[in-house]
């Protein structure tokens, strides 16, 4: 979809091209607030803090050939200050040296799930877990870029991912005797 006319009616300030704007982004980027947050207010938060970042720099998005892309990787990074903020619940035990992969079996469980599904699950994994895994998986991002954007080395990226593919198997594997229990 070409938004070149949206952006440009937006940056003229047009209210109705605002909103309209607004009203384009705002199902997916709460898609990637609620993947990086705990609960409904921090995605929110997450979620006006991307908008104004958006709406305060939308002369830039006149230059950029993706305006998914473009308005993905504020979210992205807003979500990312707003955990930065939180260091401490970023703090990983580095004594535990667990290795789990996802098998093929809860991959294909995981194809399986809806996303509503998924996103639960990965809103059950611990705080740093998920911003890893979401950065990693999800949207990615390399562990050197991980490593920068959160201010962590990169081999504690690589650790906090394999703890994280660990929690999400045992999730998948709860889930799988969930569903064939109930069905």
């Amino acid at each position: 979809m070409n938004y070149t006319n949206l952006i440009k009616k937006c940056t003229e300030g047009d209210p109705k091209s605002q909103k309209e704007l607004y009203e384009l982004l705002k199902g997916r980027l709460m898609g990637i607030c609620l993947r990086y947050n705990r609960d409904q207010d921090e995605a929110n938060d997450v979620f006006q803090e991307t908008m104004i970042r958006v709406f305060k720099n939308i002369q830039q998005a006149q230059h950029v050939d993706n305006l998914m892309g473009w308005v993905t990787r504020i979210a992205t990074n807003v979500a990312i200050d707003h955990h930065r903020k939180k260091r401490t619940d970023l703090m990983v035990n580095m004594d535990d040296n667990e290795v789990a992969e996802l098998t093929s079996e809860e991959i294909g469980i995981i194809e399986m799930l809806e996303t509503k599904e998924i996103l639960r699950l990965i809103q059950q994994l611990p705080l740093n877990y998920s911003l890893v895994f979401n950065l990693y998986i999800i949207d990615g991002y390399s562990h050197k870029e991980i490593s920068d954007q959160m201010g962590i080395a990169e081999s504690t990226s690589r650790v906090i991912l394999t703890r994280a593919k660990q929690r999400m198997a045992e999730l998948l594997k709860k889930t799988e005797i969930r569903n064939y229990v109930y069905g």
